[in-house]
């Protein structure tokens, strides 16, 4: 399986990628924190003037994973670590003191939502 987000720098702009078409971009908990750890690789490299966020197939993101919800042996506790992991990524994110950019295209519900604004 590929990357659930992908990271690259490439003339100092930090590209992340959701790249779960499949499942229109949607977010379950291991994708979260795939995101987070991208945020946070932009966050502290001296190379990263920019942030460019785009969702890989026919959707930017649907939002959460509905399917891992339904999934999960604990779903309140899961659902809880799911929104705290995003939560935290988007707080970073929205705190950059550069340029951010989603190139969104397609749909865009929920989270993924959140994610757009941030």
């Amino acid at each position: 399986m590929p990357d659930m987000i992908g990271y690259s720098i490439a003339q100092g702009v930090a590209h992340i990628r959701l790249n779960r078409p499949e499942a229109s971009n949607a977010l379950d908990l291991d994708t979260a924190r795939a995101f987070a750890s991208a945020v946070e690789q932009a966050t502290t490299s001296d190379e990263v003037r920019a942030v460019l966020i785009t969702g890989e197939g026919r959707r930017f993101c649907a939002g959460g994973d509905v399917a891992s919800f339904a999934q999960a042996a604990d779903q309140p506790s899961y659902i809880h670590r799911l929104a705290s992991e995003l939560d935290a990524g988007f707080q970073r994110l929205a705190a950059l003191e550069m340029p951010v950019v989603a190139a969104v295209h397609g749909a865009v519900a929920g989270a993924g939502l959140a994610l757009m604004l941030s």
